[in-house]
């Protein structure tokens, strides 16, 4: 996978509905293993993947765990981590990979 950085998000079984923070690995800005949680800010200035500054992007992000460790249950695995000037905003389950596909890089730009 090379280098990323990991968001720390609260995901939800959607078996039993226990609530974990869970790791989600990306590629986007300075990829360093950088820490992040929703609400932060981006680092960019070094092994930069993607464009600083821009309104609005959804970056492929792939789950760390496969499957809830109350129930056993399997997790989603692809998510859709929004970033907005820089900021992480939010994530969404990923219902199609094909944006990515389409333009063969692990982010798209929703507005610029």
């Amino acid at each position: 996978m090379g280098m990323f950085n990991t968001l720390f998000a609260e995901i939800t079984c959607e078996n039993c509905h226990h609530r974990q923070v869970e790791q989600i690995q990306f590629k986007f800005g300075d990829t360093w293993l950088f820490e992040y949680r929703i609400g932060d800010r981006l680092q960019w200035g070094g092994n930069d993947k993607g464009r600083p500054g821009l309104s609005m992007v959804k970056v492929l992000g792939c789950l760390v765990a496969k499957c809830c460790t109350v129930c056993r249950h399997p997790y989603h695995y692809d998510y859709d981590i929004i970033i907005s000037h820089d900021i992480i905003k939010s994530i969404n389950k990923a219902t199609s990979i094909a944006d990515y596909l389409a333009i063969e890089d692990d982010w798209c730009i929703i507005t610029e």
